[in-house]
């Protein structure tokens, strides 16, 4: 029997202006639709990208958010002066 899986992409696309906090709605989508959120990256001062790991929200968004924060606490992007000092929900 031919098993179907289902995938959504949402590409976070960085903006010029430094934003205070991050948004959720990928949180929230992938929590709805029962699919893991996959975290990639560019990493600009090492030149090096890919995706590394996978969690399934579990309904508590700031735990969650902690952990994908982490994630990207040793990425640089291609404009680190307009990164995000503190996390906010």
């Amino acid at each position: 029997m031919l098993e179907i899986k289902k995938y959504q992409y949402i590409d976070c696309v960085a903006v010029n202006l430094k934003v205070m906090y991050w948004k959720s709605g990928f949180y929230h989508i992938a929590r709805g639709a029962n699919i893991p959120i996959v975290m990639g990256y560019i990493d600009y001062r090492r030149k090096a990208g890919g995706l590394r790991r996978s969690i399934i929200p579990t309904g508590d968004i700031y735990a969650d958010m902690v952990l994908i924060r982490s994630f990207y606490a040793g990425v640089t992007g291609k404009y680190p002066e307009q990164s995000i000092d503190y996390l906010y929900i």
